[in-house]
């Protein structure tokens, strides 16, 4: 409960940033950050779409609109985003991880792993990629 109180008050927080500065793609970035973690995905999208109207080259956008098109299956436009935010933003690794999200629900398992490998080469303790990648090569155990 408490969390979500808390992201209540940073989507209140963003909301007002942007009614003074509507061109704030950065906000627009953190609101679509904050609906996501509500679950209120389609609305995510929206802002993730007009942080990219602002500044096209706006990499965390475009790993945002990977990460919900993730949690909405629609793996083919989340790789399509990962993709854009790894030519911007190659060393990061949070679009190197969600693109092998993607790849999994794709069904393209040795691309998945190349990427979550890579996730781990750019940052050896992000445990999320790190679990992603255990998680893959367990289901692989499991289907042999």
């Amino acid at each position: 409960m408490r969390r979500f109180a808390l992201y209540q008050e940073s989507l209140q927080a963003c909301d007002k940033v942007l009614e003074i500065n509507p061109n704030a793609y950065w906000a627009w970035n953190v609101r679509g950050n904050v609906l996501n973690s509500l679950m209120r995905i389609e609305e995510a999208l929206e802002s993730y779409n007009k942080s990219l109207e602002i500044k096209p080259d706006y990499y965390y956008a475009w790993n945002g609109r990977c990460w919900a098109f993730n949690d909405l299956q629609k793996y083919q436009e989340a790789l399509n985003s990962c993709d854009k935010a790894i030519e911007i933003a190659p060393n990061s690794v949070w679009p190197w991880n969600n693109r092998g999200v993607s790849l999994q629900g794709l069904k393209r398992y040795d691309e998945a792993l190349d990427s979550f490998d890579k996730a781990i080469e750019i940052d050896p303790n992000n445990q999320k990629a790190i679990n992603n990648r255990k998680e893959l090569l367990d289901n692989f155990k499991q289907k042999l």
